[in-house]
């Protein structure tokens, strides 16, 4: 029988759930695994992205067709996770399936968007490109050494709008009520949709199972209830086929909060409507999308639109912003030495030495754990600012001066040496801080003396 490399368990269980369908599933399971990248609207167009990427790669990718900008690639052929296209921040690798709930969710410019269990961050990447830099992109994890990728990611993609939480969701209720107008809930779970990308998740299993897993997605949905404005939308997804995770949580949900209602997501190029024959009480499940192995090119996934009716809204208390004005003094500075854009000083503000910056005042944050304020500028040491690579990437070329950018090509021995963080060859006059740039997009900074420069790229950044 096909599938006996499985847990048994999961075998019977499929066998009894999907009847004669089974046999094909389970072989799927056998083969392959797909992979996928989205490119990055921050940074890159559609037709810049084809064109380099058929330079660097000597192949024309295959469009995803559920989500606008993502394509599929050849894992054996082709390594973009080595590619200084990826340093740049243009693209994300993310398997193809789970780029779905960030594509239904789409928000708005302006809008106030909540990634509830954000690391590492495909997804908030997804939606900040959605946003291009207006409102605000909170972006929360319970796990602390994940918000490193979290982070790491934000600034690499260039994401200006994101504030950084890492608390247990029931914590985020009170202090945002009724106050965002996008949340994505992609909860932890077991992981079967996982089984051919990852081998431990096989192994993982028995010790991650609906029935323990179950109550703490239904809590994390709940809270999300709490938090969202009326009219407001939830996308809950997972990658797990078991209905415990998906319509079960979906069914029991609607049930208990009569002021949502499933809104249907359109299903096509494979992907399959939600089980109402396995819900408890019947409750109609085709408004969900599954997408199986063995009817699309993607891995097991699971996504829900949920749509609270009304309009009640609540305005938090905002935070009281405060700028150091020495630390504002050599911003200023730096940024007319460096900078042709300027930067509002109402949407500036000070944590410590470092300052940040964002579209609007933020919500009371006190005595929650925020590992970032939004999008950090650098920080003032020794008197004189210092730029941060959250600064670089997300800048565009035109936005720095003339004279304080090193431009290169990405096919460059240069460009190279400096992504290795190796001492760098060039030659410049100018003294301070200098941004690098790669085929126009800036990547991170040197440090000039007038006869010696300094990578300042950072070395956990460093491309292999």
């Amino acid at each position: 029988m096909s599938g006996q490399f499985l847990p048994t368990e999961f075998i019977e269980k499929y066998n009894r759930l999907m009847g004669h369908e089974a046999e094909s599933f389970f072989t799927s399971l056998k083969e392959d695994r797909t992979y996928g990248v989205r490119k990055n609207d921050l940074k890159i167009d559609e037709k810049e992205f084809l064109t380099r990427w058929e330079q660097e790669f000597g192949v024309t990718p295959e469009p995803i067709p559920w989500v606008p900008g993502g394509y599929y690639y050849d894992g054996n052929t082709v390594s973009p996770g080595r590619s200084p296209m990826y340093m740049e921040g243009l693209y994300y690798i993310q398997d193809p399936s789970a780029m779905l709930p960030g594509a239904v969710a789409a928000p708005k410019p302006g809008m106030r968007v909540l990634d509830l269990c954000s690391a590492p961050g495909g997804k908030a990447i997804q939606m900040a490109a959605y946003m291009q830099g207006q409102g605000t992109l909170y972006c929360n994890d319970i796990s602390a050494t994940r918000i490193k990728a979290l982070i790491r990611n934000l600034e690499q993609f260039g994401v200006r709008n994101a504030i950084v939480l890492n608390e247990d969701p029931t914590k985020l209720v009170d202090r945002f009520r009724d106050y965002f107008d996008v949340i994505v809930a992609d909860v932890p779970c077991s992981g079967e949709g996982m089984f051919r990308k990852d081998k431990n998740s096989i192994a993982e299993w028995d010790g991650h199972g609906a029935d323990r897993l179950a109550p703490i997605q239904y809590s994390i949905l709940c809270s999300a209830a709490q938090m969202i404005r009326g009219g407001g939308t939830i996308i809950y997804s997972t990658c797990t086929y078991a209905p415990e995770e998906d319509e079960l949580i979906i069914e029991k949900f609607l049930r208990e909060y009569p002021d949502f209602y499933l809104e249907k997501i359109p299903c096509g190029h494979g992907q399959a409507p939600g089980r109402t024959d396995w819900t408890e009480f019947g409750t109609d499940m085709s408004g969900s999308v599954r997408m199986w192995p063995h009817l699309l090119k993607g891995e097991g996934h699971y996504t829900a639109k949920l749509v609270r009716k009304g309009d009640d809204y609540r305005e938090p208390v905002k935070a009281n912003i405060k700028v150091d004005k020495d630390v504002l003094q050599a911003f200023t500075k730096f940024a007319k030495e460096t900078l042709s854009i300027s930067f509002d000083n109402h949407c500036l503000y000070t944590v410590g030495n470092g300052l940040y910056a964002m579209t609007e005042k933020p919500a009371n944050l006190d005595r929650l754990k925020v590992c970032k304020f939004g999008w950090y500028l650098g920080c003032l040491d020794h008197g004189k600012f210092v730029p941060s690579q959250s600064l670089a990437c997300a800048l565009k070329v035109e936005e720095l001066a003339p004279n304080r950018v090193i431009s290169l090509t990405s096919d460059s021995p240069d460009a190279h040496s400096y992504l290795k963080c190796e001492t760098p060859s060039f030659d410049t006059d100018v003294k301070g801080y200098l941004a690098v740039a790669i085929d126009g997009i800036p990547v991170g900074w040197v440090k000039s003396s007038g006869s010696v420069i300094k990578n300042m790229y950072p070395s956990g950044w460093r491309m292999c």
